[in-house]
Parts: structure tokens; sequence; C-alpha cells
């Protein structure tokens, strides 16, 4: 064992030493195995914060999300992960794998003191939850079976965060008397520093019996969480959950009586998404090509390198030195230049995390996501130094312990012939272009896509409309009347300011995508099923409001009561999917927000320009992908969550009226908070900000493979005209002409090009097809983007060629002959 690590230090030295006499053979290689290694690293890191480091909790790993999945009924449920609470109440006490459940769901969370009114991302959550993630208050007291009981009084918990920033971190908080949605209640404690649970909430109030209902329509959808037992795996777990489920089905509600099976998860898959999720492996993927692509660089190097080392190793070899000591040799020294890369990839990847950090932290991610090092990151790194070594040096070792010992020495200290590593080299450029290719048309994709979202033809600017959310709560607003009368008033008073040139309310939440309702025409055979499509509720003026008009008929006026006949203003999608022959007003539309409704037969007096009410992000539902959608008088629908919008006059800010809105607000309700308060351009640059982020980290992958695979070209052609001056002089002096010699240097280069590029577009099918959720407005096989990446392509790689090409044609024949 001692001679082995002897041997390792002495060929480790060698190594080094080897370096120092290469300068420029080192830069390239590190240079390629920093940029392979730190976007490796830098991936990892994103997966381990994202989903893979445990959450901060007592044996984190035995906590599961359970949710419903499969069943085609879902499809048309916004939450389809989710339980209604009665069924969950019900599993939970049928269900054996789990010591206990919660269940929760968020929502807004109004707490007012008398001298301050605050909205706060809440979860209302079952009492239990502080056993099952073994965490309970720092301050005050946890929620008991009291708590949740029908009648009690409303009592919260805050986070930390909000203890300090709202209440100057005030240690009688405990038991304070506030107004809790429009209800008086009581703080009854503060949760540890850091705590956010379950993604970055700052309040939690008890699910109470008073929200078990016999219809599941009327209750809150919950997502369930579960604590294993000790000795229960997931594969027991499954079969336990499976049929306790089953034996659920005579008495589950409707929307889950497709169902195919729950899905046992981490909590942080369950609540980033599959989507998200699947990208994020998919970027993983792309960065281990771009390490394959600086490790085909690394060997050709290695590869370049013994070449011209042929007459040292042969003398190693006859002076007794075996071949798997030369091989071990020769790893070692790939071992020296990935540790050298591997210590330049940590410093490239902190950097790359930092830059990551600063432009996710506008995003609402997660609390717990932390992309830190850790332990395991620092085992991956090693990890994938050595099997960088590995695969950038087996091959060139293998080849270099191979040589004909009696055929060198007699060819008096010529080098190994680049005969014999020809197709190796050919192999490893064909790598190269494949996966260079393939990183090129996720990045094409990804840019494609959010330009189209980013260009989305809105007809007003989005920058000129100031909007704002609030929610009214039963407490203060008992009846539908109220909730209108108050959008009126608030509508009336905003208008009636000068410098505001419009104001009005709408149900829309910015521009996340508008609920789906479901539709039928009087067209339509009474056998056919009801459509899907987007709806939203407005007050008269909302079209002007934003700067917009309706293409034909008219607006919402007072006289659409609650009282009067039903009426609609469908978007123009809408009007050519369904009426594209005409006429499309005085049409009737049936209108119901759920499977066993009756429908509300509307009267369509109006058409309005399509306003995106699919939102920005990828299209969910069965209707997803057609863009109609309809308005309907928020009178006739009102909503107790809503969204205000106003637009200043010529050459006002619309920033610059949040005073006279939050000044107007509280003189109708002092205890109502306003939030998200921004432009609509804010909004619709927030909900783009990930896929931003995806797009760039593809765009960086992309040139860094474009940057490597043109380096390896370059360095490949270089050693192949160096291995072939004697030929190309004897070529030259036997008449050839210059042209005859770049086609020589350049076909072999065309044909790997060729061949690279189509193995690079079965890879690219492949990846693409995982991304098609995320790629919105662009198909995964748009030819734009094949071609484009294919011209560049080609033209760094012809860019590559171009040094050693010249330099073949300026070779004197009889230099090279008398060298020879």
């Amino acid at each position: 064992m001692t001679a082995i690590f002897e041997n390792l230090r002495q060929d480790l030295q060698f190594g080094f030493r080897m370096m120092a006499r290469q300068p420029g053979f080192t830069a390239m290689a590190v240079l390629a195995l920093v940029i392979g290694i730190g976007f490796v690293t830098a991936q990892f890191i994103v997966l381990n914060g994202f989903f893979l480091r445990p959450l901060p909790f007592d044996e984190s790993d035995r906590l599961l999300a359970v949710s419903p999945a499969g069943g085609s009924d879902l499809a048309h449920r916004n939450n389809t992960e989710l339980f209604d609470l009665d069924s969950f109440l019900r599993f939970r006490e049928k269900q054996t794998a789990f010591e206990g459940m919660i269940g929760g769901s968020l929502g807004t969370i109004n707490v007012s003191d008398g001298t301050f009114a605050q909205r706060y991302d809440g979860s209302f959550i079952t009492h239990n939850f502080d056993e099952i993630l073994r965490i309970g208050p720092a301050l005050g007291r946890a929620f008991d079976e009291a708590d949740a009981r029908s009648g009690a009084e409303p009592v919260i918990l805050i986070s930390h965060a909000a203890w300090i920033r709202d209440f100057s971190g005030d240690p009688g908080i405990v038991d304070r008397p506030v107004v809790i949605n429009s209800r008086p209640g009581r703080i009854i404690g503060v949760m540890p520093a850091g705590f956010h649970f379950p993604e970055k909430e700052d309040v939690w109030m008890v699910l109470t019996e008073d929200a078990r209902a016999s219809d599941a329509k009327g209750q809150p959808m919950v997502k369930a969480i579960g604590r294993l037992r000790d000795g229960v795996s997931m594969d027991q777990a499954q079969v336990d959950v499976d049929a306790a489920f089953v034996s659920m089905a005579d008495s589950l509600p409707d929307y889950l009586g497709e169902v195919d099976h729950l899905d046992l998860e981490s909590i942080q898959a369950s609540i980033i998404g599959a989507t998200t999720v699947k990208t994020l492996w998919v970027m993983m993927l792309a960065v281990v090509f771009i390490l394959l692509i600086a490790c085909a660089n690394v060997a050709n190097l290695l590869l370049a390198r013994s070449a011209a080392r042929g007459r040292e190793l042969a003398i190693r070899s006859a002076l007794g030195a075996t071949r798997r000591r030369i091989i071990l040799q020769m790893l070692s020294e790939s071992l020296v230049l990935c540790l050298l890369g591997a210590a330049g990839g940590v410093i490239f990847s902190v950097w790359t995390v930092d830059w990551l950090a600063g432009l996710i932290r506008t995003a609402q991610l997660p609390y717990w996501i932390d992309l830190s090092f850790d332990g395991r990151i620092l085992f991956f790194v090693c990890l994938v130094t050595v099997a960088s070594a590995l695969i950038s040096g087996f091959v060139p070792a293998w080849k270099a312990s191979s040589l004909d010992v009696n055929l060198m020495l007699k060819d008096g200290g010529r080098s190994i012939s680049g005969l014999h590593l020809g197709v190796f080299t050919k192999c490893l450029i064909i790598v190269q272009v494949s996966l260079s290719f393939a990183l090129l048309i996720l990045a094409g994709l990804m840019l494609q896509s959010v330009n189209v979202q980013a260009r989305a033809d809105l007809p007003f600017k989005p920058g000129d409309v100031l909007a704002a959310r609030f929610g009214l709560f039963v407490g203060e607003y008992p009846k539908d009347e109220d909730v209108i009368r108050f959008a009126d008033k608030l509508s009336d008073r905003l208008s009636n300011y000068r410098g505001i040139a419009g104001a009005s309310v709408t149900t829309r939440q910015e521009f996340s995508p508008s609920p789906e309702w479901l539709f039928r025409t009087t067209s339509m055979a009474d056998d056919d099923e009801d459509f899907p499509a987007r709806a939203d509720a407005i007050l008269p003026g909302y079209f002007g409001a934003i700067g917009t008009e309706l293409v034909a008929g008219r607006d919402f006026s007072a006289e659409d009561t609650a009282a009067s006949e039903a009426v609609a203003i469908v978007n123009e999608s809408f009007a050519r999917l369904h009426w594209a022959e005409g006429p499309v007003l005085g049409r009737l539309v049936g209108v119901k927000r759920e499977d066993g409704e009756e429908h509300v037969w509307a009267k369509v007096v109006g058409v309005a320009p399509d306003l995106q009410m699919e939102g920005f992000q990828a299209g969910t539902g069965a209707g997803a992908g057609t863009g109609a959608g309809l308005y309907l008088p928020l009178s006739q629908k009102p909503s107790r969550f809503m969204t205000v919008v106003l637009r200043g006059g010529s050459g006002i800010d619309s920033r610059s009226l949040v005073p006279i809105l939050q000044q107007t607000v509280h003189v109708l309700d002092p205890n109502l908070p306003l939030y998200w308060v921004r432009t609509l351009q804010a909004s619709i640059d927030l909900s783009l900000t990930g896929n931003r982020i995806i797009t760039t980290m593809f765009i960086w992958f992309g040139l860094a493979a474009l940057f490597l695979a043109a380096m390896g070209i370059f360095a490949v052609v270089t050693f192949s005209v160096n291995q072939r001056r004697v030929e190309i002089g004897i070529r030259m002096a036997l008449g050839a002409r210059v042209s005859d010699i770049k086609a020589l240097v350049v076909r072999q280069g065309f044909v790997q090009l060729l061949v690279g590029l189509g193995l690079g577009s079965v890879v690219s099918v492949a990846l693409s097809s995982l991304l098609r959720s995320a790629l919105i407005g662009i198909r995964s096989d748009d030819s734009v983007t094949y071609l484009l990446s294919m011209v560049i392509l080609t033209l760094v790689s012809t860019a590559a060629w171009i040094l050693p090409v010249r330099k073949a044609v300026r070779v004197d024949p009889m230099i090279a002959l008398r060298d020879e």
C-alpha cells in the first residue's frame, strides 16, 4: 500500500512538472475543464438548493406530500394536486402509513391592530402542523384542538420576520388583540427565525370545522403532507394510501372520481412543480454535455501530447516500465489537469451561483431554497474531478501504453503516427459538434419562447396602468351587495380625481391566467360537452381604464345588475372560435363554473380585444392554447378578491398615483390593506422572471459549448496539420495547388461537422421534448431555430479551421523534407 501511494506521489509530482513545461497546453486544457466542471458544479448547487437539500426539520426525509393523480376531470381544475378539506380529513383517518398528516392551503390573511392594516401571504393549516413538522413557536404557544372547533375565536401565528418588521419585535405580542380577515382575534405566538412554511408565508391560521362542508365546492382545497411511521418504506406507504383512497371511492366528490392513484413525493418537489423539476434536470443534463465536450477537448490534447512523446514513452517501456505503470502515470497527469480545473471550476461556480442568486432575488421562491456549499456539493466536486480525469485520460493513456517499442526506436524519434489516433479523434470531434448543436438549439428555443411572451400584442400600454389587489371578507362585507357597493365606490372616487384618466375593478389577478369556466352555445347539440374558456368579472369602464376599447358592441352599464338580464362580452378569440361566420352580438352563451351547476344564459353585448387571458406562462387546463375568454358584469358574478386598475392622465406617471389610491382605500375602509401595488408591466416582468433566468442559463450553456467545440476543433486540426507536414510538403513538391491542400484539410472537417449535426439533431429533439411544457408560443421542432443554430455552428467551426489551414498551405516543401 505504501508503494502505491509513493508511486502516486511521484506521478503527481511529475505531472505538475510536465504541466509547467508546457504552459500553452496546460492553459487550454485547464480552461476547458474550468468551464465544464464549473457549470456542472453550479447546476448541482441549484439542484441541491431546490430539492436535494433536506428541509430544516427533524427527519425531514420522512415528510411526504400526498396528492391525487390522473383522471380526465382533473384537467378542468386549477389545483389538481389538492384535496377538498372533508375528503382529506376522512382520508387521514383511514390511512395507516403515516403517523400523522397535515392539510394546508395558501391564501390572504389581513391583519389590522387599529393603527395599521397589513396583508400577508398566509397558510390556513390544520392545528397539528407543529407536531408533524416537529417545530414549535419561539414565543407563545402553538395551535391546539380547541382552536379548530366551530365558532372558535380566530387566532394566528406570525413569522419572526413579520414580528420584527411590523411589530418592532415587541415581546408583548402574545395574546395581542387584532382584526383577522374582518373578525376580532388574537396573535398567539411567533415562529422561529427563518420559518416560512410551506413556501414564503408569514402568518398561519387554523382550518376550523366551519370550513368543512358536505359540498366539496364550498370547501378549501388543501395540500396533504404526512410523516411516515418508523419502519414504513415508500413502497409500503404507496400501497397503503392507494388502498385507503380506494375504500373511499363511493363517497368521493365528482372531481376525485376518476383519480387513478395518489402520488407520494418530497415536499420540495411537490411545491416547485413537475415542470420546474424536469427543467432543472434537463439543465443538469445540458451542463453534463458541456463537461463531456471539455473532457473531449482534454482527451484530444492529451492524445496530441502523447503522440509528440512517442520516443519518451518507448524508452520508458524499454527500460522496464509495465503497461499498467505507464497508464497510471498518464492518468495521474490527467488527474493533475482535472485538479487544477476543479479548483478553477469551484471558483467559477461560486461566481455563477452568486450571479444567479442576484437574478432570482426578485422571484418569489420558497424560503427553503439555499444556494450555498455543503458537504454534498464537496463530494460531488470530488466525484466529478475523478470522473473527468478518467473520461479524458483513459483512452490517451491506453493508446500511449500500447506503443510498438521496436518501431518507435527504429523510427529514430518520430512521433506516433497520426493514423493510429485518427479514428478516435474524429469521433471526439463529432461528439463535440453534436452536443454543441443540441445545446445551441435548446438555447434558441428558450430565447424565442421568452421573446414571444414578451412581445405579446396587447392593445394598451401596460406600463401606464397601475393595479392593486384587495380582498373583502364576510365579517365586514357579509353580502354580495356589500362587495359590489364597495367596488363601485372605489371606482367612482378614483375616476373623479383630476389626474386619473380612468379607474375600474376586475376579478383578474394581474396577468395570471384567468380562471376557466364551462360554457356552451345555442348551436351545440344537447349531448355535446361544455367547452372550457377563461372568464373574468369587471365593472363598467374597465376597458377604458386600462387604455383600450371594445371592438364591437357596448360596454357594461349601471343597468346591468343582478336583477337584470344576464349579459357578457366575449373576446375576439372566443368570437372567431365559435361564431366565425357571424354575427356575434345578440348571441346567447351558457355559463357555469362547475359540473353539476345549471347554466346561466347570457346575451353577448360586446366584443373585446384579446388581453392575454391565458397569462404569460404555459397554459393549463383543457382550454389552454385557444385564447378564448369572456367578461361578465361584476354585479352578476361578484367575487371577494379583486384588482383595482387606474391610469394616469396625459403626462402623469401611473406610479405617482399610489398615494392617491392608498388614501382612497383607507377612507373607505381603514382596515383594508392593498397588496401587489405595481404597474401591469411590472406584473408581466415578474411573471417572466423564471423563464428569463432559465433562458439566460441556456444561452450561457450554448455559448460555452460553442466555445469549447471551437477550441477542440482548432486543437485537433492544428495537431493533424502538424502530423501531416511531410505529406503536405511532398504533395506541394509534386505540384499540388494551394486550393488542393485547403480542400484536403477542410474536407475531412466538413464530414465530421455533417455527422455531428445529424447526431445533434436527434439529441436536440429528445431534449426539447422534455422542455415542451416550458416552451410557450414556439414549437419544440422550430425549423428557424434549427437552421440558425446550424449556420452559427458551421461558421464557428469554419473559423476554427482557418488558422491551421493557412498554416498548412504555407509549408515550404524543402524545409518539411529536410526536417524529416
